[in-house]
């Protein structure tokens, strides 16, 4: 059944959009799920900020605000709560969002049940790429109701096209745990600290050691 469907007009047969919903006013977006504000105030947000310093066209939707709402990241970002949705509905409503969107790839940073459960509905609607990427050993080793479950990390991680983990250990820990292939992506610094200019001093140097 097309997931469109379940929301229609009578008098036309299109999908309706519930006019609270944010408005996305970019095409091919590539969409960015995390669990709370992008933002500098936090180990994720600055290693996300890092990553796509120099990407435009970003969609950026959290399912959390823990610092008042306050990011500054994406060319549009929304909270896109869900934490009481069933299933279906968080794939109608998502659907009902994206109406005449067609995003270009999906980078889901997974945490809690929320965004795990929004990157898989994204990706059963629109069928583009799907990368995950794990921070932490929450679901390893953390069991209650804020926790995701082993079957949908499990069914996260097979929809996932690419799948990253931050550290080597963490990167074990999920092949080994979900017999799935993860690549490391460790944590980026920020452009700005990296000159691509020698310092006139160390050019000094090398020149004395090669005449040595």
């Amino acid at each position: 059944m097309n997931i469109s469907s379940l929301i229609t007009d009578e008098t036309t047969n299109t999908p309706k959009r519930d006019s609270s919903l944010p408005k996305i006013s970019l095409k091919n977006p590539d969409v960015i799920l995390t669990p709370n504000e992008v933002n500098l105030r936090h180990g994720t947000g600055v290693i996300i900020r890092n990553i796509f310093s120099d990407s435009e066209n970003i969609l950026s939707i959290r399912f959390h605000d823990y610092y008042d709402g306050h990011q500054d990241f994406g060319d549009i970002n929304f909270c896109f709560c869900i934490d009481e949705l069933s299933r279906s509905e968080t794939f109608t409503r998502l659907s009902e969002l994206f109406q005449g969107i067609q995003p270009r790839r999906i980078l889901c940073v997974v945490f809690s049940p929320q965004e795990a459960l929004a990157a898989i509905a994204l990706k059963e609607i629109f069928n583009v790429p799907l990368c995950t990427y794990i921070m932490d050993d929450n679901n390893l080793y953390t069991s209650d109701q804020n926790t995701i479950t082993h079957d949908l990390m499990e069914e996260l991680l097979q929809k996932s096209s690419f799948r990253l983990a931050i550290s080597p250990e963490l990167r074990v820990a999920y092949e080994q745990r979900y017999g799935l292939k993860f690549w490391l992506l460790p944590p980026t610094i920020s452009p700005d600290l990296i000159t691509e200019e020698i310092p006139e001093i160390a050019t000094e140097v090398t020149r004395e050691k090669k005449e040595f």
